[in-house]
C-alpha cells in the first residue's frame, strides 16, 4: 500500500474536482514535490492523456512521440504528420476531448517558445480539452503564467503551488513507516525535509532507522539520493550548474553574506546577483534574511535535504566515490553539529505551526 506519495493533499484534490469544465490547472512546485502524483490521482477513472515535456530531445522527435500517444486515444490516419507545434495543436484539440497534463511544461521554452502561444490560441478559440500543466522551475512558471503580458496570463481557473511537507505530515508518514521515537523523527526531520518523494523512498527500500537511510538513500553507490541536488541544477542551468553549486555549498557550511559568499566561491560580489536570482527567485532554493533590527541582508538554504547535502556529500565528494564508508564515519562524528544549527529553522516552524492552532499565542515570525 502507496500512502507516501499521496498524504496531505486532499485539499488540493478537492479544488481540482471542484472546477466545472473546461479545468485549465497550474501546478507547480520544487522537484519531488508530488505535482505528478496530485494530477495522476485527479485523473484516476478518467480520460486522460499525459505527455512529459523532455528538453533533451529533439522539438519533431518530441512532436512524434506525443502523436503516438495520442493515436492510442483517437483513430489518426497514417497520412497525418504533424510537421511543427501549431499542427499539433490543432490535431489535439480536434480529436479529443479528455485531460491532457503537460509535465515539465517550462521545458517548452527551451524547445520552442511559441508553443505557450500557441497553447494560448486554442484554449480562448476551442475550449474542449481539461488542461493540468506541470511545472518545476518556479520562476519560470510564473514567467508563463502569473505575469501580465506573459502568454497564458489568467488563463488557469487553477493555480495551485505544492509546499514541501510541514514536520506534522513527515511524523505521521515515519508512524506510517515503524519510526515512532519522537527524537528520531525529528532528526528525520532535519535530514530531509519534507520532501514526499524521500519517504516513499524510505518505504521502498524498507528504511528502519536513520543510519540506513543515510546510507542506503545517500551514500552508497548507486543510492537513489546521492546525485540528488547536482541532478536538479544540471536540468535547471547546463553548463553554469557548477557555479550555482559553489555558492550553495558556501551557503551551506555558513557563508550567508554576500562578501562571505563571493570570497568562498572565487566570484566576484558584482557578480553574484544574478546566481543569487536564480537560486532565490527561479528555484526557491534559498531564502533572504534580515538580521533582527538591522539593514544587512543574509542568504540561508531553504531545504533541509539540501543543507545536508552541500554540508557532507558535496563537501566531500571525491572521498565519497572510493570510500563512502569514512564519509560515514565524519557525518556520525559531526551531525550533533549539524543538527544544532538545523533546529534552530525546526523551532521556527514549529512555533510559526503552534501560533496558528492557538488563539493566545504570538509569535513575530
Amino acid at each position: 500500500m502507496n500512502v507516501i506519495n499521496f498524504y496531505n493533499r486532499e485539499e488540493e484534490l478537492k479544488l481540482l474536482e471542484k472546477i466545472r469544465n473546461p479545468l485549465i490547472a497550474i501546478i507547480y512546485g520544487r522537484r519531488r514535490i508530488g505535482k505528478t502524483t496530485l494530477a495522476l490521482k485527479f485523473c484516476e477513472n478518467k480520460d486522460y492523456l499525459y505527455f512529459f515535456v523532455n528538453p533533451k530531445k529533439t522539438e519533431m522527435l518530441l512532436i512524434e512521440e506525443f502523436l503516438e500517444l495520442l493515436k492510442t486515444k483517437v483513430k489518426i490516419e497514417e497520412y497525418v504528420k504533424p510537421k511543427n507545434w501549431e499542427e499539433f495543436f490543432a490535431l489535439l484539440f480536434e480529436r479529443y476531448n479528455g485531460i491532457v497534463i503537460f509535465d515539465e511544461f517550462q521545458w517548452f521554452l527551451n524547445i520552442n517558445q511559441e508553443v505557450p502561444f500557441i497553447l494560448q490560441k486554442y484554449i480562448d478559440t476551442k475550449k474542449n480539452l481539461n488542461i493540468i500543466i506541470l511545472g518545476s522551475v518556479v520562476g519560470m512558471m510564473k514567467k508563463l503564467f502569473e505575469k501580465e503580458g506573459a502568454p497564458l496570463f489568467k488563463r488557469a481557473n487553477v493555480l495551485i503551488k505544492l509546499e514541501p511537507f510541514n514536520f506534522k505530515t513527515v511524523f505521521k508518514i515515519l508512524e506510517s513507516i515503524g519510526i515512532k521515537n519522537i527524537e528520531e523523527k525529528i532528526k528525520f526531520y532535519l535530514i530531509f525535509g519534507g520532501i514526499p518523494h524521500y519517504y516513499a523512498l524510505m518505504q521502498s527500500y524498507k528504511i528502519k532507522n536513520l543510519e540506513e537511510a543515510i546510507i542506503e538513500l545517500v551514500l552508497k553507490p548507486n543510492a537513489p539520493l546521492r546525485n540528488e541536488v547536482e541532478d536538479i541544477f544540471k536540468e535547471s542551468f547546463g553548463k553554469e550548474f557548477k557555479t550555482h553549486l559553489s555558492i550553495l555549498l558556501a551557503i551551506g557550511l555558513g557563508k550567508t553574506k554576500l562578501e562571505e559568499i563571493s570570497a568562498f566561491s572565487s566570484i566576484q560580489k558584482t557578480s553574484l546577483m544574478p546566481y543569487i536570482y536564480d537560486l532565490r527567485d527561479l528555484l526557491e532554493v534559498i531564502e533572504e534574511r534580515k538580521y533582527f533590527g538591522k539593514k544587512r541582508k543574509y542568504y540561508v538554504l531553504k531545504d533541509n535535504f539540501f543543507k545536508f547535502w552541500f554540508r557532507y556529500v558535496y563537501k566531500n565528494w571525491g572521498m565519497l566515490i572510493i570510500d563512502w564508508e569514512r564519509v560515514f564515519e565524519e557525518i556520525k562524528n559531526d551531525i550533533n553539529n549539524y543538527f544544532g544549527l538545523a533546529f534552530e529553522d525546526f523551532a521556527r516552524e514549529f512555533l510559526i505551526e503552534k501560533a496558528k492552532g492557538e488563539r493566545n499565542f504570538i509569535f513575530e515570525n
